[in-house]
């Protein structure tokens, strides 16, 4: 994203009041002139007389991925975004989405205010809320702030990649992985038989502890620092990306990458033997990821 901004004067308020005040004109103005682009808002700078508000026109496909890797410079006072969406009826599918606004304002201090527009609906503001998901992490990490922590064991992640390999090769020839294939299909275990390829007789009997082993070893921070060295690919976090992320927000990109494990379990049942589900089915009960 470029940093050049169109700069406009607003009057001043104070903290979490200033931060609604500009989210709130900025998304009004947005809507005031039926302009759907997504925009990047930053509060360049506060004296007596008001504050001066940048804004910069985002990609309209990908908005988010937009911010990534973008590091505001540090005499700015707060960073935010005003995109455009559309929110699902899960309860009735077959009903039209409902075309909404999603506002996000960040500053310095870790504060942070949000806003959502349902159509010509007034907007709701929400005061120290909307902490997570993609686009605060974004907006956090472009000021140098930490994101909320990991949610997930990184065990989650050797599952779901275990996972997807065994329905990407029972798809191209069903039934065919035997329970023994599948656990050295494990990427856990491709490491272990690596640094001690003496323990493969053992993988039967061990290999929902292994797993664990190796889960505990590699956690979030060991696995930023590898995609950070360009060892750990494939999820379409580069070196240079990885680097600007914490491990919070690197854990959550990672994990988008896949689909729920329990879509990637139903997609598996008609493809695999029932040997396999069922070792499936009892290694991720105990590794505690369904």
């Amino acid at each position: 994203m470029k940093t050049s901004p169109t700069v406009r004067r607003v009057a001043r308020a104070l903290d979490r009041d200033l931060l609604t005040s500009i989210l709130s004109r900025v998304e009004a103005d947005l809507h005031a002139s039926g302009d759907l682009a997504p925009v990047a808002i930053s509060l360049l700078a506060v004296d007596q007389e008001g504050v001066d508000v940048g804004m910069k026109a985002l990609e309209v496909d990908n908005p988010v991925s937009a911010l990534y890797g973008f590091t505001c410079p540090p005499e700015w006072w707060a960073f935010g975004v005003v995109v455009p969406g559309q929110a699902r009826h899960l309860d009735d599918p077959a009903q039209s989405p409902e075309a909404i606004r999603l506002g996000l304002m960040v500053s310095r201090s870790g504060d942070h205010v949000s806003l959502l527009r349902r159509g010509d609906e007034p907007p709701d503001v929400a005061l120290g809320l909307g902490n997570e998901g993609r686009l605060p992490d974004a907006c956090r990490r472009a000021l140098g702030l930490t994101t909320p922590p990991p949610d997930a064991w990184p065990g989650q992640l050797w599952a779901l990649m275990w996972v997807e390999s065994l329905l990407v090769e029972s798809m191209a020839d069903p039934g065919s992985v035997s329970w023994d294939g599948a656990i050295r299909a494990h990427p856990a275990v491709d490491h272990v038989l690596r640094l001690d390829p003496g323990v493969a007789s053992e993988l039967p009997h061990r290999f929902i502890e292994m797993v664990q082993i190796i889960s505990r070893q590699f956690g979030w921070d060991r696995l930023r620092t590898l995609a950070c060295e360009g060892t750990l690919t494939g999820f379409g976090v580069s070196p240079e990306l990885a680097s600007w992320m914490d491990s919070g927000m690197f854990s959550r990109e990672v994990l988008g990458v896949f689909p729920p494990i329990a879509s990637l379990l139903i997609d598996l049942e008609p493809v695999a033997t029932a040997e396999v589900l069922d070792g499936v089915d009892h290694a991720l009960a105990a590794w505690a990821v369904l």
